[in-house]
């Protein structure tokens, strides 16, 4: 008999081992959810092996800690994180703040069925490969964010809506990065061609690097008009380089901050 319903596994937990609650068997695993309980604690370490929940096919949330500081997520001799594998109905997740960085060792990027991510207030960097986007379609990024990084979304085909933490996407609008980002990567939105509509950069932007929002002739950036906030400094400055918004051939309207 499978374990069915939710599983809450104590604050005392550190770690779980290889193939602890695999299910080769299509369908037969019930495991709806799983929680880790934060504990009274500041901080909190955790660290999955492989293919832990492997096969969960019934899995449609997990729950990390509130105080959770330090996760590690094994990945199997060809390099692939395999935590998550086939766990089909698993379409959201999120990422405590207490992490403070999302990198590729926290295995996130092995979710392959998640659609929508959100990223909890705390989080200051993100890491290329770190993050799912097979299928992600909605992130929410938090204030403590500074930075968009290199590569970050390149890709990610099936995004449509970026916006700050908490916030409800507003129609018509594809991203809305929250003010505290800086800086937006090289080709950190390159071949996105989800991404149609209205783009609203924060007060707190100053450089835009090569190909951000970039696309090329077989995938075109469908992006319509793009807006920098004004923001409340008496004066601001902004670096664009080359090809930001290339083959953007829906986009019609450039609204440039009054205080430029």
């Amino acid at each position: 008999t499978w374990l069915e319903g939710t599983i809450s596994f104590p604050s005392t937990l550190t770690e779980i081992g290889h193939y602890a609650f695999e299910c080769e068997e299509e369908g037969a695993s019930q495991i709806e959810k799983i929680v880790f309980e934060a504990g009274e604690g500041e901080s909190r370490s955790l660290h999955l092996k492989q293919a832990v929940f492997s096969g969960c096919s019934a899995l449609t949330a997990i729950e990390f800690p509130e105080n959770l500081t330090q996760l590690q997520v094994d990945r199997n001799n060809n390099n692939l994180v395999t935590a998550y594998s086939n766990c089909v109905n698993l379409k959201e997740v999120r990422i405590p703040g207490s992490l403070g960085k999302i990198t590729n060792v926290m295995g996130f990027q092995g979710m392959e069925y998640v659609e929508k991510v959100i990223v909890e207030e705390g989080i200051g960097q993100i890491d290329r490969y770190s993050l799912p986007l097979t299928r992600l379609e909605e992130i929410e990024l938090p204030s403590t964010l500074t930075e968009i990084a290199d590569y970050l979304f390149e890709n990610a085909a099936n995004l449509e809506k970026v916006y700050p933490t908490g916030e409800t996407p507003e129609a018509g609008v594809a991203v809305k990065l929250p003010e505290g980002i800086k800086s937006i990567g090289r080709s950190a939105f390159y071949k996105c061609t989800g991404l149609a509509g209205k783009v609203i950069l924060p007060s707190t932007l100053t450089d835009i690097k090569y190909a951000a929002f970039g696309g090329d002739s077989g995938k075109v950036c469908p992006i319509t008009e793009v807006i920098f906030r004004t923001g409340t400094e008496e004066t601001r400055s902004l670096h664009l380089e080359g090809s930001v918004f290339s083959d953007c051939t829906a986009l019609t309207t450039i609204e440039f901050p009054d205080n430029l």
